[in-house]
């Protein structure tokens, strides 16, 4: 009945919204505001490194958490800021889109499929998602705790640096 649909529209958009809000939040907090804050000081592996190391420790307090939010925290934190670096085209203008898009689907992506992100389950899922092996699924705090995700996201981060490796003066050209 369409009176039935709306409370689930209406939840739906604001799931939309909040995990909207809160990547674009963290995005513009850890690449905007630390990655380039940190790049006119630090070299630019050390700008990236450090914020992700802070982006995995500020999720280590989120429910059913365990050390490999650390591990595969710092690696996605890796590739975000290597995003914001590497895909506005320039180092001169980096670039939130990519990150922050990334971000996003991830949560809605993995909240849709029933499976929790950070530790905090879906209200509402697409799939009924149950974790059988908690070091292959992530248990509950979700596949970021997951050692298949340390596995890509180790294997993701490995590709980025080389093809950020074979950029002639990377450094020679930041502002």
């Amino acid at each position: 009945a369409p009176e039935e649909f709306w409370p689930d529209l209406a939840i739906a958009v604001f799931v939309l919204c909040s995990m909207g809000l809160g990547a674009t939040f963290e995005e513009v907090l850890f690449r905007a505001g630390l990655v380039g804050g940190l790049r006119p000081a630090l070299p630019d592996w050390l700008a990236v490194f450090l914020p992700a190391v802070l982006f995995a420790t500020a999720h280590i307090m989120n429910p059913s958490s365990t050390p490999l939010v650390l591990v595969n925290g710092t690696l996605v934190g890796i590739i975000f800021g290597l995003a914001y670096l590497e895909h506005s085209g320039s180092p001169q203008s980096p670039s939130l889109g990519y990150c922050t898009g990334g971000h996003l689907a991830w949560n809605i992506s993995v909240t849709w499929l029933g499976i929790p992100v950070s530790g905090y389950g879906p209200t509402t899922r697409f799939l009924d998602a149950k974790a059988v092996d908690d070091l292959w699924s992530g248990g509950g705090f979700g596949l970021e705790t997951s050692v298949a995700t340390t596995i890509v996201y180790t294997l993701v981060t490995l590709w980025l640096l080389a093809r950020t490796r074979k950029r002639p003066n990377i450094e020679n050209e930041r502002p």
